[in-house]
């Protein structure tokens, strides 16, 4: 006897839960269309909406306020020159380590933060170079940093107490672009700081003999070697014990030769 199953299987007949119905061509058509539509949408929907969200980030993170801390000499203006800021920006496309540099690059500059402050301000500290000395050759003069930097042609009549440097070869000179003195230069600061904290006048440090340096404070002129600390010491140690007698007449007071002090009386 043949058995129902046999039978179906020798038909051809299989249950309706194995049959594979064939979709009918308008289905699949339709289906097709549906897709196509939903790729049109979100090929236009998505960069729109993008631009709109990226138009909204933009609004909110605009640069409106520039705050800077720090400046006593420098201008904001003239910062805000070096900084070279779009006046149309965003926070989120400034670069902070970069507008930093460009700060730094203002001779006055000693050192520069910048940070931002969501979400509308850009904020700047800055550390101001101090002015040690004047540098002076022949009819110009320049204004010297204590870092050794030369700031600026000296116009202003506030810098009148400071040192003055005389005498630098031309070839060191600074022309037109602020720039490093040399060691020499520095080495003439650190002079002129001695006489200073020890007359309280405005020293006057001349370079132009090489190895050596020429100093007045007051009615005194020194003359050092290059090596003038243990020189500067030994003085005034031997004033310190009553050897030597502090000066006030006008008179040259040589500490070039070891161990010896010799004073020229000026007539």
């Amino acid at each position: 006897m043949i058995s129902v199953r046999t039978m179906r299987n020798r038909l051809g007949v299989h249950p309706l839960w194995r049959r594979k119905w064939k979709r009918s061509p308008p289905y699949v058509l339709s289906q097709r269309i549906l897709w196509i539509v939903l790729l049109v949408i979100g090929g236009v929907g998505i960069p729109m909406g993008y631009q709109q969200v990226q138009s909204a980030f933009a609004a909110w993170t605009r640069l409106e306020q520039i705050t800077v801390f720090g400046l006593e000499r420098v201008s904001r203006r003239d910062l805000l020159t070096v900084m070279k800021i779009p006046s149309e920006t965003t926070l989120w496309t400034l670069d902070p380590p970069s507008i930093a540099r460009r700060v730094l690059a203002h001779p006055w500059i000693a050192s520069a933060s910048v940070a931002r402050v969501w979400p509308h301000t850009l904020t700047i500290t800055v550390v101001e170079r101090r002015p040690a000395a004047i540098l002076r050759h022949g009819t110009r003069e320049w204004v010297i940093a204590r870092d050794g930097v030369v700031l600026a042609d000296h116009r202003k009549p506030s810098f009148g107490d400071l040192p003055i440097l005389v005498g630098p070869p031309p070839s060191i000179m600074p022309d037109s672009q602020p720039t490093d003195v040399p060691e020499r230069l520095q080495r003439a600061l650190r002079l002129a700081s001695l006489l200073f904290e020890a007359y309280g006048a405005r020293p006057v440090v001349d370079l132009d003999e090489p190895a050596q340096f020429r100093a007045a404070v007051r009615a005194l002129e020194f003359r050092f070697t290059d090596n003038f600390e243990p020189e500067w010491a030994r003085y005034r140690r031997l004033l310190s014990l009553g050897h030597v007698t502090q000066e006030t007449d006008p008179c040259e007071i040589d500490l070039r030769f070891p161990g010896k002090v010799i004073i020229r009386e000026k007539g």
